[in-house]
């Protein structure tokens, strides 16, 4: 489009494609250095005690590696097909993983590191393992609701020599989608708008298990409640027993006990101090 407007105008789309990389790279450029710069100071520099002329080198030749790693997701870009398809995709797959390791830790008190850590991985591999798969498989049309191609009311004087090749075709390509794709290729016809939903319920529900079988419902009671929102305390459940809010707390105080039992503890220290004090 642009080489068409600006053709009778010599050096406009060369100067326009080097506003546009230009602008790019500097974005890209910052972006891989910044990526660098904190593998460098939150993994490294704990870990290890090296000197800083090490470090330089090691934050070189991570700027390549994560720089490798930005073609190699751009050349999957150029295959996934729509540009807003691939982008809400692979915003899917990091962000749904994330939102379910925020909620294992606001909503479930028994909700452990391990279990975060655990479900955010598989959670994760689901998602890409769908994706990938919806590459490989496209969605068939069962899914994409197409318009029948019968033409059994079609004027019979304008169909001669055309039905029979149209029905024969159809049923080649129903036959061979039925013998050579698997079952499993149903899973890859999901939405892309619900990858992340898929993402997050994997990593919810894989959290829960591994944290309960990892102790986490014997630490339950060590957690703060003040640091929780308890969904079933909300005045829409107000109606239910107390013996199911409680049940909801999973063991644990609500926040006015706590509160009360900390202003008492306060209350008590400072009359102590009061009364050594005055001593």
């Amino acid at each position: 489009m642009v080489l068409e407007i600006f053709q009778d105008y010599p050096g406009f789309p060369g100067l326009f494609l080097a506003c546009v990389y230009s602008g790019s790279f500097s974005t890209v450029s910052t972006a891989i250095t910044a990526a660098a710069s904190v593998t460098i100071e939150d993994y490294i520099k704990p870990a290890v005690k090296w000197d800083e002329k090490t470090l330089t080198w090691i934050s070189r030749g991570l700027i390549v590696c994560y720089g490798v790693i930005c073609i190699l997701f751009s050349y999957i870009s150029s295959k996934v097909g729509a540009l807003f398809e691939a982008t809400i995709s692979l915003q899917s797959i990091v962000g749904g993983p994330l939102v379910g390791i925020y909620t294992l830790g606001i909503l479930f008190p028994y909700a452990n590191s391990v279990g975060a850590l655990v479900g955010s991985n598989v959670g994760l591999a689901a998602i890409v393992w769908v994706f990938i798969g919806s590459r490989l498989y496209p969605t068939g049309k069962d899914f994409l609701n197409e318009l029948s191609y019968s033409t059994d009311t079609c004027p019979s004087e304008l169909m001669i020599g055309i039905n029979s090749s149209v029905t024969t075709t159809n049923a080649t390509i129903v036959t061979s989608t039925i013998i050579n794709e698997p079952r499993v290729t149903k899973l890859y016809s999901l939405s892309f708008m619900l990858y992340s939903a898929f993402g997050f319920c994997w990593t919810v529900v894989i959290g829960i298990l591994v944290s309960v079988a990892t102790g986490g419902w014997k630490q339950r009671k060590t957690v703060d409640p003040r640091l929780l929102y308890h969904f079933f305390d909300h005045w829409i459940f107000g109606l239910l027993p107390r013996k199911f809010h409680c049940a909801m707390r999973c063991g644990l105080r609500d926040r006015e006990a706590l509160d009360g039992v900390k202003s008492t503890e306060n209350d008590v220290s400072l009359h102590l101090f009061n009364k050594g004090t005055n001593r």
